[in-house]
């Protein structure tokens, strides 16, 4: 219904005439035609509609009209015939004559209508609540509880200014789908056409219940209380630029307007209007996604076989997972197949000055595995190479206080992005310093190192890792002066950083044309969180927002911030493990 101040009609008026008159010459003065400008009933003032031969004022559902004060509103003429401030049934229409100032009158049918509103709704034998009866303009939907049987079912139901015309109350109908029905209007009529829903779903506010994008639907989604909603997805998906089918709930109306095309849903700002069954139309934020995705597997810590504070690296092959495992053994890595069975522990035959064992190592594209003993600090050390799990190791890379250029080259973490046998980028940060050695791989021929500098000092672990394609450079590190993860460019200079952040290694993959970060951060001291990021926008935001982000089982405290990640495209899949010292392992597949 319209409602405006009889002051602003009168204005209108008045304004109208004024300019009508300045602009018209006095001998040839002419007016416009005569009509209802306004209808106040019981000194509520409505703006008319017009149709042919009608004026129509619309006022609340289920209004008594049998008995009401009305007043009607001219401009350019009077009434004929009608008194206005009396009461007068105005359930049916009637005719109001003018006389316009023009010379020519004017009849017109006035319509003053009120909608049918339900009063009342039963069903035999349900104790069926007010609030479960969501009533709209053509629609009556209702809750009924889990396992009702809808296929029998006695309905009544009363209408003010409306009667049942197509439906008969009490009688046993099967409601398992819509039943259509119409009501006779007060005016005996207009003809109200209505759909009566009874389901067993959740009926009411408007909300979210799924999203679907290609066949893959979400696990679950949350709504906060500011109507952000954030999907859950079994699988990796290019959220970047995506298709959306929104599921609702029961008898919800999403505004045609949004069309689910083409979102960037890592954006966080997709918004979309949807009418609840209870009339309310509300607005909702699509949220950063995440993922739900059900490990391949995940195997306890103390079920891993090495000893406590051990497991601060963890690498794929296509084939196995392996686990630093620096306190037992050989102090190698062991490795595990895809079903999480141990099956054995690199070979360390022929390595010199390893007695802290391999607590870091890293796997090139290729699955060739290197690794460095990070407890070693004076005279010459080795990176080693494994060819495979089963291979003996070569040394691989050299270097020593004289070839890098510090006092004290005891290696903090160890990255490796590339082939070995083409091109390929090494990084070991120099625990105690500032420094970070870079060897670039040509064409199967590893070069000198290069040495730069961070703008902190290291701890006893860290990681700086490559980036494919000349990317840059992400590290991570944890100590006094920077807690967190910095991206620097190829020039290793800073582009951004997160700080407060206890995090002390990465993995970058480039899939799909997306470029993917994987971490481990020690949240709040206590839990040990997996994160993804898509960070393919270069933007701060993009790292600052994970799209996955899930607690591991932790057995005891990681008192060293040792933990790892590393992913691998398997067979054109994405695969990620992630591990952290006295936590599980898990290993995921991430996309579909």
């Amino acid at each position: 219904m319209k409602r405006i101040s009889l002051l602003s009609i009168l204005l209108a008026i008045l304004m109208a005439s004024i300019s009508f008159v300045s602009c018209s010459d006095e001998d040839s003065r002419a007016f416009e035609g005569v009509k209802i400008v306004g209808v106040k009933i019981n000194n509520e003032l409505y703006v008319p509609t017009y149709d042919e031969n009608s004026t129509i004022i619309t006022v609340a559902p289920g209004m008594d009209i049998s008995n009401v004060k009305v007043e009607i509103l001219v401009a350019n003429g009077d009434l004929v015939n009608f008194t206005n401030n009396q009461e007068y049934d105005c359930r049916k229409p009637f005719d109001v004559e003018m006389n316009g100032y023009s010379g020519t009158d004017l009849k017109t049918t006035l319509k003053i209508q009120s909608a049918p509103k339900l009063l009342s709704f039963i069903i035999d034998g349900l104790n069926v609540p007010k609030s479960d009866v969501h009533e709209s303009s053509n629609s009556i939907i209702v809750q009924v509880p889990v396992g009702t049987d809808l296929k029998a079912l006695k309905a009544s139901m009363e209408f003010k200014n409306g009667t049942l015309v197509d439906f008969t109350n009490g009688s046993e109908r099967d409601y398992t789908n819509p039943i259509a029905f119409n009501v006779l209007g007060v005016d005996e009529a207009t003809k109200y056409p209505y759909q009566l829903i009874i389901t067993t779903e959740p009926v009411g506010p408007a909300f979210i219940k799924s999203m679907t994008s290609g066949g893959v639907t979400t696990t679950k989604v949350e709504t906060s209380a500011t109507n952000v909603v954030t999907g859950y997805f079994p699988y990796l998906l290019d959220f970047s630029n995506i298709n959306i089918t929104l599921g609702t709930g029961f008898g919800n109306v999403v505004d045609p307007a949004f069309t689910g095309q083409g979102l960037d849903l890592l954006s966080g700002n997709n918004k979309v209007s949807i009418k609840g069954s209870d009339g309310i139309t509300k607005e909702f934020t699509l949220g950063i996604p995440q993922l739900d995705v059900t490990p391949k597997f995940f195997k306890a810590y103390e079920s891993l076989g090495v000893s406590a504070n051990d497991a601060g690296a963890v690498g794929l092959t296509s084939d196995y997972v392996l686990v630093a495992n620096y306190s037992t053994g050989a102090k190698t890595p062991a490795y595990y197949d895809f079903s999480g069975n141990k099956v054995g522990t690199l070979s360390a035959e022929g390595c010199v000055g390893i007695s802290y064992g391999f607590r870091k190592f890293a796997i090139d594209d290729d699955g060739v595995i290197i690794g460095s003993s990070l407890g070693m600090s004076a005279g010459e050390q080795w990176i080693y190479k494994w060819s495979s799990v089963t291979a003996k190791p070569e040394p691989f890379i050299s270097f020593s206080m004289a070839s890098l250029g510090v006092t004290n080259p005891r290696a903090a973490g160890l990255n490796v992005t590339g082939s070995l046998k083409g091109n390929a980028v090494i990084t070991m940060p120099i625990a105690q310093t500032t420094k970070v050695a870079i060897w670039t791989v040509t064409n199967g021929v590893v070069g000198a190192p290069k040495v730069v500098d961070f703008e902190a000092k290291f701890s006893y672990y860290a990681s700086v890792e490559p980036i494919a394609n000349n990317g840059g450079f992400v590290v991570t590190a944890t100590s006094t002066n920077f807690n967190g993860i910095a991206v620097m460019d190829n020039n290793f200079q800073e582009k951004f950083k997160l700080t407060g952040m206890p995090v002390t290694d990465s993995k970058v993959i480039i899939y799909n044309g997306r470029t993917y970060l994987g971490y481990v951060v020690l949240k709040n001291s206590k839990e040990n969180m997996i994160r993804l990021c898509d960070i393919t926008s270069g933007l701060q935001t993009s790292a600052q927002n994970p799209i996955m982000d899930v607690v591991m089982d932790q057995q005891a405290a990681n008192v060293n911030n040792t933990m790892d990640v590393d992913m691998r495209i398997i067979n054109g899949q994405l695969y990620a493990a992630y591990v952290a010292t006295n936590s599980n392992l898990y290993l995921y597949k991430l996309t579909k």
